[in-house]
């Protein structure tokens, strides 16, 4: 990010942010058995051995910007800033996992004779939106205030997804 002011009482902003994860389990699940001395053996653990693998990544960026504009004439002050702003969110995950290993050593699931289970996980959700604001200050005794925003987010049912969203205060 950074900010730029090409004239006096004139600022630009702006960031920029990409992040990427990404992770990977090994599971081993396997019989822990438990011998006290007046009770007979017992299992504590999974009731066989197996391998549970697990893969998933996700992507996040985020691109903001905006530009206000501040001047003072007399006891006049006027300032206004608009901006911009959009997010995005993607992650996926991969999940397998087999159970009897053939031998305890070799931990994978093609090494085991059980069922296997497959499952996945997909999401990703978006926002954009401007907004902006107008400020009005006569002699510090009179303030006016006016702000909006127009909204959309991917997270909501197409005809609900943009929304307008506007304030205004005086003192």
């Amino acid at each position: 990010g950074g900010e730029l002011e090409p004239i006096e009482g004139w600022k630009t902003n702006f960031k920029y942010n990409y992040n990427y994860g990404w992770g990977d389990e090994l599971q081993t699940p396997k019989p822990v058995i438990i011998d006290a001395a007046d009770t007979p053996a017992g299992n504590i653990g999974n009731k066989t051995t197996g391998s549970v693998e697990e893969y998933n990544q996700s992507r996040f960026i985020l691109f903001h910007v905006y530009t206000s504009y501040e001047k003072m004439f007399g006891k006049h002050y006027i300032k206004g800033l608009i901006g911009y702003e959009q997010e995005y969110h993607h992650y996926e995950m991969l999940k397998s996992s087999k159970m009897d290993l053939i031998s305890p050593e070799v931990v994978a699931i093609r090494a085991a004779t059980g069922a296997e289970t497959l499952d996945d996980r997909k999401s990703h959700w978006a926002t954009q939106g401007i907004f902006g604001r107008l400020n009005y200050n006569y002699a510090e005794k009179y303030l006016l205030e006016f702000s909006a925003r127009y909204d959309g987010s991917s997270k909501f049912a197409s005809e609900s997804r943009w929304g307008f969203f506007p304030s205004f205060s005086a003192g």
